[in-house]
């Protein structure tokens, strides 16, 4: 395994007891992913969730379809333990979600939530969903966009040249990459979010323990208050005051495998005399 896979998988199995304790936005945002479900008109047999986590996301679709089967998905053993514990009627795999061991046509809906972003090859793994999907298959996955953590991103530009915020798609490229791997009808649309914490610590802390990507090398006394002095300089005009906001772009795709509809007079074998 690669080493930056390894390093995600090292920070999820690390964060996998404290994960739901802290996970306030992936929860939100599953809550508003199922609100969206809800209003389509589906009854998968088969249902794979990549990136399950915990659970949440599947245990809520196990709810409004109690007839499907459902898998749960994740490259964290811890994460997938605890959610055995918690759903014992789902099945899970550990499995990277950019080599699905799946064959094709296998599942009625793939949905991913807060997973997307953490993948080198989006293309590649659209195309990979595409092909595990039945014909008139459903897929729908939320991701973040480039906003998320702008707050600690413009910070950070003011103390160092170094990247401390990952760099995170914009909507658009999405919806192209969608388009590109033969999606039918690709719908994406984008909201933000903004979660304010009572002070600097609180608001790193929930980020590592959800294991986000944060790449805070120094982690001193020293450090953090830099970040407030800076922090200050940014928003001293709002009312946030030593309130820290931590934003999230969130991008909602959703898309039809398409349906191949053979012409039966295409299969019309026409003699020449005909002709």
């Amino acid at each position: 395994m690669e080493d930056y896979k390894q390093k995600i998988l090292k920070s999820f199995n690390k964060r996998a007891k404290k994960y739901d304790e802290y996970s306030i936005i992936q929860r939100e945002v599953a809550d508003r992913l199922i609100d969206r479900i809800k209003m389509i008109k589906i009854n998968p047999k088969k249902i794979l969730d990549i990136g399950s986590g915990t659970g949440y996301l599947s245990n809520k679709l196990k709810i409004i379809f109690p007839q499907s089967e459902i898998i749960c998905l994740d490259l964290s053993s811890q994460m997938l333990n605890i959610s055995k514990k918690k759903y014992p009627n789902l099945l899970h795999l550990v499995a990277d979600a950019e080599d699905l061991p799946f064959k094709d046509s296998s599942f009625d809906f793939v949905l991913s939530s807060f997973t997307f972003h953490w993948c080198k090859d989006i293309d590649k793994l659209l195309s990979t969903i595409i092909k595990i999907l039945n014909e008139k298959g459903l897929l729908i996955f939320t991701t973040v966009g480039p906003d998320t953590l702008i707050e600690l991103n413009n910070i950070f530009k003011e103390i160092d040249n170094e990247q401390h915020v990952n760099d995170f798609l914009d909507m658009h490229i999405y919806g192209d990459m969608l388009l590109s791997q033969g999606y039918e009808d690709p719908v994406v649309d984008v909201e933000k979010i903004k979660l304010e914490y009572p002070n600097l610590n609180t608001a790193i802390n929930s980020l590592r323990e959800t294991g986000s990507n944060v790449l805070l090398k120094d982690k001193t006394r020293k450090s953090n208050m830099k970040i407030k002095e800076k922090y200050r300089k940014f928003y001293k005009n709002n009312d946030y005051k030593d309130i820290f906001p931590i934003t999230y772009e969130l991008i909602y795709a959703t898309a039809w495998k398409k349906n191949k509809i053979k012409n039966p007079e295409s299969d019309k074998i026409i003699p020449i005399k005909e002709i």
